[in-house]
């Protein structure tokens, strides 16, 4: 009988993409799509920060450990949380969906971000409106994520009989959305060719550690893992995809 396939977003999935890239990320651009974020924030170590969808931890850490702030991760899947808090003890990870951070997360974050999360969301505006309701009044909101550039829907990249990315958020509706939830648009920072050149960089690094991902994953594997992320990369090439960095702050700041 044959074992049963393997998600990229299951927590094997996420450690064999640690693999490949040599640290815990599972966004595009590892430390430079994080310095990306964060370039415009001061290092005070003292800040409240939320990982929305903070995986297995890698980027929490990295935050932490630059002097951003003082990190919770939440993340929808328990086995990546179970494994984030056995492996960054110097940051705090909790169980849950985004929609119920009020009823599970304190309150009072200064610094809210996401690295490639939004796009798994059924609902956005919910999440968006549960983050506002645990961020203090003069919070910022940044959103790394996947953008459809007007037919992805049409083009899906499937993984079995899912999509892989679900959801990716619509540049021209993103105003609206965050204004309708709590937040206000601050800027918008298309970066498709960014996207475009991690991802032809990654598949040369999946390509160069065939041999140990074959070691650590089922038959097949391998091959599936390539081959989801050669579609990820054409799709990014012909612009069905991108990639944008938006920054928001909560409705109440005082600007």
């Amino acid at each position: 009988m044959a074992e049963p396939m393997i998600l990229m977003n299951s927590l094997a999935g996420k450690k064999a993409l640690s693999l490949v890239r040599k640290a815990d990320f599972a966004h595009p651009g590892d430390v430079e799509a994080i310095e990306m974020v964060f370039k415009k924030l001061p290092r005070q170590p003292d800040t409240k920060v939320l990982d929305i969808g903070s995986g297995l931890g890698g980027t929490s850490e990295h935050i932490r450990a630059e002097g951003w702030g003082k990190v919770t991760g939440i993340d929808i899947n328990r086995s990546s949380i179970v494994y984030a808090n056995e492996t960054y003890k110097r940051c705090n990870f909790v169980h849950g969906d985004v929609v119920d951070a009020p009823l599970i997360l304190e309150h009072g974050f200064e610094v809210l971000v996401s690295f490639t999360a939004f796009y798994a969301f059924k609902d956005p505006g919910a999440a968006l409106k549960a983050l506002s309701q645990i961020a203090s009044p003069n919070s910022s909101l940044t959103i790394f994520d996947y953008v459809d550039r007007g037919d992805y829907q049409q083009h899906p990249i499937m993984e079995g009989d899912q999509r892989f990315l679900p959801n990716p958020l619509h540049l021209d509706k993103v105003e609206g959305l965050l204004a309708a939830n709590g937040w206000r648009l601050f800027t918008i920072e298309p970066l498709h060719p960014h996207f475009a050149d991690w991802y032809l960089a990654l598949i040369e690094k999946i390509k160069g550690a065939e041999d140990k991902i074959r070691k650590s994953t089922p038959e097949g594997f391998y091959e599936h893992m390539l081959s989801l992320y050669t579609q990820l990369y054409n799709s990014i090439h012909e612009n069905h995809l991108g990639g944008a960095i938006i920054r928001a702050v909560h409705g109440k700041a005082q600007l």
